[in-house]
């Protein structure tokens, strides 16, 4: 905790590259693997944790807002590249299958 505040508090992952969900969306998943996923967090009061994202660049965050330094304008196109690469990947039948799909 950065502030010291007790409520309302919301989880920070240290390392965004290290996330693989979104923490309120695992309430399915196995305590073990939920376990594993907060690890790489830390707890933070909404102000200071939207604080955190709000002066990051590089983020699509930071480019959707106005940024346009160059790692911001460059994280949009890799995050583009591999959306198709995996949707490529998907197409031709590696990873999950989309519904309808024969």
């Amino acid at each position: 905790m950065v502030c010291g505040v007790t409520d309302g508090l919301e989880f920070h992952h240290k390392n965004p590259a290290d996330k693989e969900f979104v923490v309120a969306k695992m309430l399915s998943w196995c305590w073990e693997r939920i376990v594993l996923e907060l690890d790489k967090c830390e707890l933070r009061c909404g102000a200071h944790h939207h604080d955190e994202h709000s002066i990051r660049h590089g983020t699509h965050q930071m480019y959707r807002s106005g940024c346009r330094c160059e790692a911001c304008i460059e994280e949009p196109r890799r995050w583009n590249r591999e959306y198709k690469r995996v949707r490529r990947l998907t197409d031709l039948g590696y990873g999950r299958r989309r519904e309808g799909a024969g």
